[in-house]
């Protein structure tokens, strides 16, 4: 006859959410085992006070403890142990939290510029003022010869993985000042990626807050060669002077758009504070991101 103060599996899966198969194999790896086996039909009975048990079980494995070290644990339980657990496994979950903010900002940045991209007028320059960003910069490319360039570029972008420093705005490149008033600025300086936050890690550098002229492209990378152009056209004949570097960013790429003619790349070279009356003109529809 059957004992009622036991629990067919069937019943005790139906209470405690898991299944009968989850339970059967739970049994043979010796997990979770049921209190008594019916030596004759082979039937598994559990007790009511198991249910406890599956759910520190499913807790466990709801915060990513592998089932081996469940079964460490539950086999020499104590408060120390689950506090000792518990404090490692929290520790994963934030990084994963973080992990996953960092790439939910990187999808908004995207989002963002990809649908700005569709007001943006690419046959104005503007002058804008444009709050610091922290950033990483690359070692010094000026002087990398283009078979080495590629290597310099894959060092980066692995610097960039290794400390968690997302790429996904995505990465753009610098022109030193001293290259802008020389007007050469086909070879870019640096390469950079934006910072979520600040880090203690060498090259690290801001973008300084100021004004800056601004203007945008369609094309390919060598495209952009003739709106840093444009730009220092726009600053010499508004009197204006450089006063700082510039920095190509792409809003549309290669994620976005399947032929490079397309791409859509912006351009801020920072210049000296404008005078009063320039500053209060009305800066357009440019963007700042």
């Amino acid at each position: 006859m059957e004992n009622k103060a036991t629990l067919t599996i069937s019943e005790f899966a139906k209470l405690s959410g898991v299944s009968r198969k989850t339970l059967i194999y739970y049994d043979k790896i010796g997990l979770f085992c049921p209190e008594t086996v019916n030596p004759e039909s082979g039937y598994r009975y559990y007790s009511y006070l198991q249910l406890d048990v599956i759910s520190a079980i499913y807790a466990l494995k709801e915060i990513g403890t592998p089932l081996k070290d469940i079964k460490v644990y539950l086999d020499k339980r104590t408060p120390e142990r689950l506090v000792a657990l518990f404090e490692e496994r929290k520790a994963k979950i934030d990084a994963e939290i973080k992990s996953l903010k960092r790439i939910s900002d990187m999808m908004e940045s995207r989002i963002r510029m990809t649908r700005a991209s569709s007001t943006i007028d690419t046959k104005r320059i503007s002058v804008e003022y444009m709050p610091a960003e922290r950033i990483f910069i690359s070692p010094d490319i000026s002087n990398v010869d283009d078979a080495s360039i590629w290597d310099v570029i894959q060092e980066f972008y692995e610097y960039c993985s290794l400390y968690n420093i997302s790429y996904g705005y995505p990465v753009g490149d610098i022109v030193s000042m001293e290259s802008l008033l020389q007007g050469e600025w086909h070879f870019p300086t640096w390469y950079f990626a934006r910072l979520d936050e600040p880090m203690a890690l060498p090259h690290i550098g801001l973008k300084p807050a100021g004004y800056y002229a601004v203007g945008y492209i369609y094309g390919n990378y060598d495209s952009v060669d003739e709106l840093y152009e444009r730009i220092n056209a726009y600053i010499e004949k508004n009197g204006m002077v450089i006063d700082g570097c510039g920095y190509r960013e792409s809003i549309l790429d290669e994620i976005a758009v399947q032929n490079p003619e397309d791409y859509l790349f912006q351009v801020s070279v920072k210049v000296e504070k404008p005078p009063e009356e320039d500053k209060n003109r009305d800066p357009g529809s440019a963007q700042a991101f």
